[in-house]
C-alpha cells in the first residue's frame, strides 16, 4: 500500500501515484474513471489527504480533511462522510453541500445517480437529499 498503479488492458503498466509515506485509508472507484484516496498518515484514519486522479494518473484535486468515515463517488462528485457530516464534493475537491446526519444512526452512506444519497441504517434505508 505506497502507491496506486494504473495499468492498460494488457495489464501494462502506464502510470502510478505514491502515497508519499501516508497510509491507504480508503478508496472509491465509483466516480467516471476517477479514482478517489483517501490517505492518512496513521493506518487508523484521523486527519486525512483526499486525492482525486484521472484515468491516466493525473491529480484532479486534493485537500486535507479532518476525518474520512467513508467515501462514495458517483459521475463527477465524491461523497465524504466525516463523522455527523455528508459533504459532496466537485472533482476538483471543491466543496459543493454539506449534510448533518445522526452519526450513531447511520452506517453507511452512497451517492446515487440522481445526486441524493442513500443512508445505510442497522435494519432500513433512506433517501435523503443533500
Amino acid at each position: 500500500e505506497k502507491r496506486l498503479v494504473f495499468l492498460d488492458r494488457h495489464a501494462v503498466q502506464t502510470a502510478e501515484y505514491a502515497f508519499g509515506g501516508l497510509h491507504l485509508y480508503d478508496y472509491s472507484t465509483g466516480g467516471d474513471g476517477l479514482t478517489t484516496l483517501a490517505l492518512s498518515a496513521y493506518r487508523t484514519g484521523g486527519t486525512c489527504t483526499l486525492v482525486t486522479l484521472s484515468p491516466s494518473g493525473k491529480v484532479i484535486g486534493e485537500r486535507t480533511v479532518d476525518t474520512v468515515t467513508s467515501i462514495a463517488a458517483h459521475g463527477k462528485q465524491i461523497l465524504v462522510r466525516s463523522g455527523a457530516v455528508l459533504t459532496l464534493y466537485n472533482q476538483q475537491l471543491e466543496d459543493m453541500r454539506t449534510l448533518e446526519i445522526d452519526p450513531l444512526g447511520v452506517r453507511d452512506a452512497r451517492l446515487l445517480q440522481s445526486g441524493r444519497v442513500l443512508l445505510i441504517y442497522d435494519y432500513s434505508c433512506a433517501v435523503q437529499e443533500i
